[in-house]
């Protein structure tokens, strides 16, 4: 059997429309499977606009699946009598479940019942209904005097099983077979559009598509971008608005505008922005250069309309690029000394103080930097200015109005001022990466900006308990933490220990709870730290064999654990060194190893090479000689477990012995956690 749901509305806001399908696909699919329906999520199939959430099945079952269930019951101690037979509990359960079939599991009372399938037809109602109910809505609203809740008012819904309708009611409707087209292109004097009579839910598709309602997304979203390469190939898609059009549509047509060229004097970012923000246009480059054309998708164009929907369109445009060009023109006539100090009347958090604050918390990480990475005097004096300057932009009127242009604006001010690209750049670059995937600061300088602003955020909200939990994370930062780790996982001049990053922050801050923090932001860290390495499908022994806050030794160890992983001798290495970590691992205190009390040769051979190997672990490169010498040390641990018993019953040969392994233990410990990884 074939089943076709269609919900119609008022219109959903575009940006909900394809999540809310896909959620009440898997609903109707959980239910269904849950009902002991046979049912493929493959043979499912969503349609959906701004107008209509549609969902097509394939292939459903005709009837549920018998089932032999087991329902546990009360305590044998209460289901049974001292006779063993059943007491009136226990016949009560029975009798609950209409069954006098059970048995006995660890101390209780279950009853086994047989359960008939009923027909598809019979239940699929309530489980489609249901389904709907339970669909996440972004936005609920009730109208009218109808009761059930919804994300739009309902104004009709299809609901066919095979080529009949499957009688149900929502929010007030009844369902039927009957659909509406495009508004105002199929042909119909009401607002719904021309209505038709779907008989075979086959024909949905078809259906629609004459009465010019392209029903299926994906063809809508691939119609627009054949179109708009078809007249402009160097058109720029974006994703995000690419998506956002195609939802609010249901008959995309291209159309082309322009705008006074006046308007190109303004940094094409701006522009763009407020063509995609306001607007959803497509900018046109030609040769890579912003050209005064923009293409709209319009999704009720006729041959009579197209010149005023373009007309009134360019009008409305034209009006928010003046708005543009004015914020741009009376910010420029300001510089970087005022902004910065409108900075101190604006917030960063209420117990964090201003944004100017948190700038000069910036700047004394920075300082800090500094010094771990031996900064020239010339070196600290541009990241200085790139600090000073780079919060300036967010008291600027252009990013009032373009919030997501912060950083941007400051860069392209900067430039307008006079200032060395260098600097402008390292304003703009202090905010990547901005997104997962985005592109990582180019410069060091960019890079030491981007570092103390998101190590700050980091650590100031953690102090006053501002910490992600679950999937909250209002202040993003978990993704400012994997930027922090990306950036530093890729500069080869960045090798920092995070700790010591954070003490540092911690420090600056002041708050009196420290060390509670400073856990709290380790375990922080190492958590994404794990989480990067995941998504670079590393394996997850080896994640938590190398994961350590030290970036350097982290480096070090991936490669070196990634050559281990490859060692004929891998096995016998990590089985040696993990039975030295495991004898000393309750040891808290050692003393300094005496040769004199050693009784075997055994035993002056394992201490030289712990001496060896401690030198070994600190050495900057760890390659296939080191891998060998480790391979020597396992064959060195082996024979001396072989001939020595470290539990000596005198005391102090015991603890030397001890002493001697702990030395060793902490010295390939370096290398990686070996009880991760997996033999």
């Amino acid at each position: 059997m074939n089943y076709l749901l269609e919900i119609g509305t008022e219109e959903i806001p575009a940006r909900f429309v394809q999540r809310l399908v896909q959620e009440l696909k898997t609903n109707i699919f959980t239910n269904i499977h849950n009902a002991n329906i046979a049912i493929n999520e493959n043979d499912m199939q969503t349609f959906a606009s701004y107008r209509r959430l549609t969902v097509f099945i394939k292939e459903l079952d005709k009837q549920q699946k018998d089932v032999n269930a087991e329902y546990k019951g009360p305590p044998l101690t209460i289901a049974k009598n001292a006779d063993g037979s059943l007491s009136q509990a226990g016949s009560g359960f029975l009798k609950k479940w209409n069954t006098d079939t059970f048995f006995e599991k660890d101390g209780y009372l279950y009853a086994k019942v047989f359960i008939k399938g009923k027909k598809t037809i019979d239940v699929l109602a309530e489980l489609i209904i249901n389904a709907i109910r339970s669909t996440y809505l972004p936005i609920a609203m009730n109208w009218g005097t109808e009761k059930e809740k919804f994300i739009r008012p309902v104004h009709w819904i299809i609901s066919l099983l095979d080529n009949n309708i499957l009688p149900l009611s929502f929010a007030g409707k009844t369902a039927g077979n009957i659909t509406y087209g495009h508004r105002f292109l199929s042909g119909s004097d009401t607002l719904r559009g021309k209505e038709s009579i779907i008989s075979n839910s086959n024909d949905y598709e078809k259906i629609l598509n004459e009465l010019k309602v392209i029903v299926d997304a994906n063809k809508r979203k691939d119609q627009i971008v054949r179109d708009i390469k078809n007249r402009y190939s160097e058109a720029v898609i974006d994703d995000d608005l690419l998506n956002e059009v195609t939802y609010l549509v249901e008959y995309p047509t291209i159309l082309e505008g322009h705008f006074p060229k006046d308007f190109l004097n303004i940094p094409d970012k701006i522009l763009v922005t407020s063509m995609k923000k306001h607007q959803k246009y497509f900018p046109v480059y030609k040769k890579g250069s912003l050209q005064n054309t923009f293409l709209m998708v319009a999704d009720n164009v006729t041959p009579t309309n197209s010149d005023n929907i373009i007309m009134g369109n360019e009008r409305v445009l034209t009006a928010r690029l003046h708005d543009a060009q004015f914020f741009y023109h009376e910010d420029t006539k300001r510089n970087f000394d005022f902004f910065n100090e409108k900075l101190k009347s604006i917030t960063f958090q209420q117990k964090l103080g201003s944004i100017a604050d948190k700038n000069n918390r910036n700047l004394q990480l920075a300082e800090y930097l500094y010094e771990l990475l031996k900064f020239t005097t010339k070196d600290k004096e541009i990241t200085t200015h790139i600090i000073q300057n780079q919060k300036a932009d967010l008291s600027t009127s252009m990013v009032f109005e373009f919030t997501e242009l912060q950083g941007y604006v400051g860069q392209q001010y900067a430039l307008k001022w006079g200032y060395d690209k260098i600097i402008a750049d390292g304003i703009y670059e202090h905010y990547l990466p901005s997104f997962a995937g985005d592109k990582l600061p180019s410069t060091l300088y960019g890079t030491i900006a981007s570092l103390s602003d998101k190590l700050d955020t980091i650590c100031s909200h953690f102090s006053i308990g501002n910490i992600p939990s679950g999937s909250q994370d209002p202040y993003a930062l978990r993704r400012q933490a994997n930027g922090i780790v990306q950036i530093l996982l890729s500069n080869n001049d960045a090798n920092i220990n995070i700790e010591s990053l954070i003490k540092k922050s911690l420090e600056i801050l002041n708050f009196e709870n420290t060390n509670q923090v400073f856990e709290s932001l380790c375990a922080f860290f190492e958590t994404r730290i794990s989480t990067i390495l995941k998504d670079q499908e590393l394996p997850m022994d080896i994640i938590k064999a190398v994961t350590t806050l030290d970036i350097s030794l982290l480096k070090k160890r991936i490669d070196f654990v990634k050559l281990l992983k490859e060692a004929l001798e891998y096995k016998s290495i990590i089985e040696a060194i993990v039975r030295v970590q495991n004898i000393t691992k309750d040891v808290k205190k050692t003393v300094d190893v005496d040769q004199r009390l050693f009784k075997f040769d055994i035993e002056k051979t394992l201490f030289d090479e712990a001496t060896d190997l401690e030198i070994l672990c600190n050495s900057s490169l760890w390659n296939e000689a080191t891998l060998h010498r480790l391979a020597r040390s396992a064959s060195i641990i082996t024979a001396y477990f072989n001939e020595i018993l470290v539990m000596d019953a005198d005391e102090k040969i015991k603890n030397n012995r001890l002493s001697c392994l702990y030395s060793l233990s902490q010295s390939a410990s370096v290398f990686a956690n070996f009880k991760e990884l997996n033999t």
